[in-house]
């Protein structure tokens, strides 16, 4: 399944009463006949709806996206500052008050540009778990979902693909919804999809 053959839904809702919205689209996409799958992205203010860690159920599943990002030697490091200034991603925050480089490896691109600056060998790459999301089948064609991750804008893409190949897409269009705390939303993140191509409409 190509990410073109899905219509992204976005809906901002400050409330988590009821699924009105969803629903009315999912009537509408119905009669229509549409050919294709939905995601819905819809950001909550409350807290998560799933524990990714305390259920086991069948019909559940957690995934974890993987990011390789740099591990600092401060042993080795002198404190130069090359690898934070050429990190353009802000992946590298040199920190005064303890006197280390912290690591921000959801904004990590792997581009490796400050291992190559680095001429104490004093970095090297490492996976970090940057991403877990809960995914539940509620029926066939419908799933749930909830993200747990930093930075969004930069890892949206990433949670899209592994949804979309992990989801069992049958030969009736299919729809997820993806729950993502309310903080996360922002206008970058809707220009981003819509800068894919994709069908886009804020609730």
């Amino acid at each position: 399944m190509q990410i073109d053959n899905v219509e992204f839904i976005i809906i901002k809702e400050s409330e988590t009463e009821n699924l009105i919205h969803v629903q009315n689209v999912l009537e509408e996409k119905k009669r229509n006949k549409t050919e294709k799958n939905i995601l819905f992205v819809y950001f909550l203010r409350n807290a998560p709806l799933f524990d990714p860690v305390t259920s086991h159920e069948s019909s559940q599943q957690a995934l974890v996206i993987d990011q390789e990002a740099p591990v600092i030697n401060m042993s080795r490091c002198r404190r130069c500052g090359d690898c934070v200034r050429t990190c353009k991603e802000n992946a590298l925050i040199f920190d005064r008050q303890s006197d280390k480089i912290i690591i921000l490896p959801e904004k990590c691109t792997t581009c490796k540009k400050c291992f190559f600056v680095c001429n104490k060998e004093a970095i090297y790459f490492k996976n970090y778990h940057t991403v877990t999301i809960k995914l539940e089948k509620i029926s066939d064609h419908m799933y749930f979902a909830q993200c747990f991750c930093k930075n969004l804008e930069k890892q949206f893409k990433k949670v899209v693909a592994v949804l979309i190949k992990t989801l069992a897409w049958g030969t009736s269009p299919t729809c997820l919804i993806l729950f993502i705390n309310e903080n996360q939303f922002s206008e970058i993140l809707v220009k981003k999809i819509s800068s894919k191509s994709l069908i886009v409409k804020t609730i």
